[in-house]
């Protein structure tokens, strides 16, 4: 087995010294490619051999499926991406009403060798006359974006290139947006053409050379920026940071063409959420589980401290808020299982979103002029289902789902607890066929995950025996998944 190399390199953070004996991998030399040889070919030694292309040919098998994304509803327009079986990328499909014919927006596949091609991310207008979408090639992520209108399925002759990760808000009007841009090729020192990210306003028709910057002149060039807009596209909220664990608020008001420092210095993360007659602040300041304040737009010059408490700190993480014409919708960590709490905009509890017994919510889609709103879930028993709020009817209804290569009823989960070293108790699930006898000789997966925020579940799947691995019956139910990384208001 070749040999790793261990560096006596130790640093002090806040006080602690830590050790990092394999910093020197993080170096693009030639010890590290040397390295990099070697593992492969000690990998290759065990996996390339007869039951490779077996393993290969399942994985195949279970990959080749529909994947399912939320749909954004807009004025009886619904978007979404989906990626069928034959496909290597997905793609972006509108249709107008619920059983609507789907229409192609945008087909990444076929053009290019390789299918390389892929959207990146995409904004739908407020009317949903207009989507924007970025389109990278071969996985560098510096997308270049592009603007269709929906009505003509005419693409816009304004193209604006280097938008990584762009984050884009629609102005009420349709008129143009907010947008995020990289700097030029050949503007900046080589390998940091994905930093030097900033706020730029596009109006529709005009030359991108001619979009106002709005923030980021001479600002640190590793800033992570997004941005949201308030209903009636007067405030422009700049939520930058350059670290996980806190970050800055800046405000725009387009009214005035006036930016100022809305949050900063505070060791705290922070979000800003937009109502059509206050302000929500999503933040951990003084709330390890976070909390939400509220202001009256009249009254957002005043300290943070005498903003009032909207939604107050719970025993459960607050991980996701996503508002919509006459909810707020508040999604909880409970004991690495997802529950959303309902909230009027006045801030009372008034019930929660049904949701399968040891689930986890991956995603919810809603727009503050809409009523409905989708949501997806999934479990260790059960791939993608998306859900759809009807706001006629009040009830939350199944949209679609993707195919389950298992049966449910034969299958059972539990949670354990676990204690760690230091007496805390740790959630672990147990997944296995019904029947099957619990004698730690069973073969089993240990899966667990944590970093960058994330909270994961370890989990333990148990197999039968011998004969059923004919089939790896759990390729698509992944286990639920937890990300900190994500309170943006659609």
């Amino acid at each position: 087995m070749p040999q790793t190399k261990k560096e006596n390199l130790i640093e002090e953070v806040s006080g602690i010294p830590v050790a990092d004996q394999y910093r020197w991998l993080e170096n693009d030399d030639e010890d590290v490619k040397k390295w990099i040889v070697e593992q492969n070919q000690y990998t290759d030694s065990f996996l390339r051999n007869e039951y490779q292309k077996k393993f290969s040919d399942e994985l195949e098998e279970n990959l080749k499926i529909t994947t399912l994304l939320n749909p954004i509803p807009a004025c009886g327009r619904y978007f979404y991406r989906e990626r069928r079986p034959d496909e290597d990328q997905n793609v972006l499909y509108m249709k107008k009403g619920l059983q609507g014919e789907p229409v192609v927006l945008f087909n990444p596949n076929d053009k290019r060798e390789g299918n390389t091609l892929s959207i990146d991310y995409w904004s739908v207008s407020q009317t949903g006359k207009y989507v924007a979408y970025g389109i990278s090639e071969g996985g560098d992520e510096m997308a270049t974006l592009y603007i269709k209108n929906v009505d003509t399925s005419q693409e816009l002759s304004e193209k604006i290139v280097h938008c990584c990760h762009s984050s884009g808000k629609w102005l009420p009007d349709d008129s143009g947006f907010f947008y995020t841009r990289n700097p030029r090729p050949g503007t900046v020192p080589k390998n940091e053409e994905h930093l030097h990210s900033k706020v730029y306003f596009h109006i529709l028709g005009d030359n991108p050379d001619n979009d106002a910057l709005i923030f980021g002149a001479d600002r640190p060039k590793d800033d992570m920026i997004q941005i949201d807009l308030s209903p009636d596209g007067r405030y422009v909220s700049i939520k930058v940071g350059r670290e996980w664990t806190q970050n800055e608020i800046y405000l725009y008001d387009r009214e005035k063409k006036e930016l100022k420092p809305f949050i900063v210095g505070i060791p705290a993360s922070f979000s800003l959420c937009f109502l059509t007659d206050k302000v929500l602040l999503d933040t951990n300041y003084h709330a390890n589980n976070y909390k939400v304040l509220w202001a009256s737009y009249e009254e957002l010059d005043k300290p943070l401290d005498e903003w009032e408490e909207f939604i107050p700190e719970r025993e459960f993480p607050l991980e996701l808020i996503r508002i919509t014409k006459n909810k707020i919708l508040v999604q909880y960590l409970v004991n690495a299982c997802s529950e959303v709490v309902i909230f009027d905009h006045q801030g009372n509890e008034i019930g929660n979103i049904p949701l399968p017994k040891y689930s986890n919510l991956t995603g919810i889609s809603g727009r503050l002029a809409e009523e409905e709103f989708f949501y997806s879930v999934e479990s260790f028993l059960f791939p993608t289902i998306l859900y759809r709020y009807d706001p006629k009817t009040l009830e939350y209804v199944e949209y679609r789902k993707m195919d389950n290569p298992i049966d449910p009823e034969d299958y059972e989960v539990r949670q354990e607890w676990c204690t760690s070293k230091d007496g805390t108790k740790i959630p672990m699930f147990i997944f296995h066929k019904k029947g099957i006898a619990l004698t730690g000789s069973n073969p089993t997966v240990l899966y667990g995950y944590g970093g960058f925020g994330e909270n994961e579940n370890a989990i333990v799947y148990e197999k039968l025996d011998s004969v059923d691995r004919k089939r790896w019956d759990f390729c698509r139910c992944k286990p639920p998944r937890r990300r900190r990384i994500r309170r943006e208001v659609a």
